[in-house]
């Protein structure tokens, strides 16, 4: 990431809310001459923004220096106007991840507490906290997970009913007691993997169970597979398609990318082996011209809900990504032979129109 993809990023920022004020033209344009970015190049990249600019780096400097100092930028950004937008607050929750920062810490930074007033008197003593009584230091009982239903399997482990929505799925995590369970070929027998594929709890606002509406077609959230980047946790979101298609939300640094299978040998063309891949190339998906904007090596490390597969302790995961100026979006993983490819489109939060999500202070 170069000081003009750190510029776009920061520019994005101030821009999220539709809206430029001139406090954050002005912390913009300090933060352009510490990254060494000539003011005419600033000015144009605001300009470029303004007029529907995209981003098309987002991946955090690796050295984690570079990375804090880049995600206080964004925060000075936000807070240049005194006033941090729900869409602004919601944006560097979604890149907090990435960056490294905890919720708690983004929430610190955002609303950092009052300066006290030294002309004030201090505050009364509080009074002295009545006796508690007495209670007992024995854990309580844990509630016994559900019995299953009829047409339902029950976990292996806890006997909780786990239920799969899509027929393609293989695997699922028992949302009682966190058991990695996978279908075997004996009818609707499950097979316990244990307690292998924990996600790590981030400031995502999609979750397990949430539906919405992207291309006109309905869709809900079956699971989630989490990736870990050099730069942080990414998540890729497993969907069931009203239409009988499966295929993935990928949610990165606060961008949004819905992909599906490459089908037959018209989408996938000739693929290059990963020693071949180079940001920068330029080649041919079904027809269309696609531009190399990144290729790394990620570790898939857990599942959560449903999904096609099992990640076990996890396994590396090398990929491409490839972008096009309409907005069309492709990723090549390289974990298998040949090559997976899936192709579709980055999509705003406001195209996914999803229900059911969680949601955060300030929304």
């Amino acid at each position: 990431m170069d000081a003009r993809d750190r510029f776009r990023l920061l520019t994005a920022v101030a821009l999220v809310d539709q809206r430029l004020e001139a406090e954050e033209q002005q912390v913009l344009l300090r933060a352009a001459k510490g990254l060494g970015l000539p003011g005419a190049d600033a000015e144009g990249i605001i300009r470029e923004m303004l007029q529907g600019g995209r981003i098309t780096n987002l991946t955090p400097p690796a050295d984690p220096g570079e990375r804090r100092a880049l995600f206080q930028d964004l925060v000075r950004v936000a807070l240049a106007d005194g006033v941090v937008s729900p869409q602004e607050r919601a944006c560097l929750g979604r890149l907090a991840p990435s960056f490294g920062v905890a919720p708690s810490a983004l929430d610190a930074l955002l609303d950092p507490p009052p300066l006290p007033d030294l002309g004030a008197a201090p505050p009364p003593l509080p009074a002295a906290p009545a006796p508690r009584p007495s209670v007992s230091l024995s854990a309580p009982p844990k509630k016994r997970p559900p019995t299953p239903k009829t047409g339902e399997a029950g976990c292996p482990s806890c006997g909780a009913p786990v239920e799969f929505k899509n027929a393609r799925s293989v695997a699922a995590v028992c949302a009682y007691c966190d058991t990695t369970v996978a279908r075997t070929d004996r009818g609707d027998a499950l097979k316990d993997l244990g307690k292998i594929s924990h996600v790590v709890d981030d400031a995502s606002p999609i979750v397990v169970g949430a539906a919405g509406k992207c291309f006109g077609v309905e869709f809900q959230v079956l699971g989630r597979l989490q990736v870990q980047h050099p730069s942080g946790f990414w998540n890729e979101w497993f969907l069931q398609w009203a239409d009988r298609r499966t295929g993935w939300l990928g949610e990165a640094l606060g961008q949004y990318m819905v992909t599906f299978p490459a089908e037959g040998e018209k989408d996938l063309g000739k693929v290059p082996p990963w020693d071949q891949v180079a940001p920068g190339q330029r080649w041919s998906l079904g027809g269309k011209p696609y531009t190399v904007t990144d290729k790394n090596i990620a570790r898939a490390t857990g599942t959560q809900g449903e999904t096609p597969f099992a990640v076990g302790d996890g396994y590396e995961l090398p990929y491409a990504d490839l972008r096009r100026p309409d907005a069309g979006f492709a990723t090549l993983d390289y974990s298998e032979d040949p090559p997976l490819v899936f192709i579709g489109r980055c999509v705003s939060w406001k195209d996914l129109n999803l229900r059911g999500h969680r949601r955060f202070h300030g929304w």
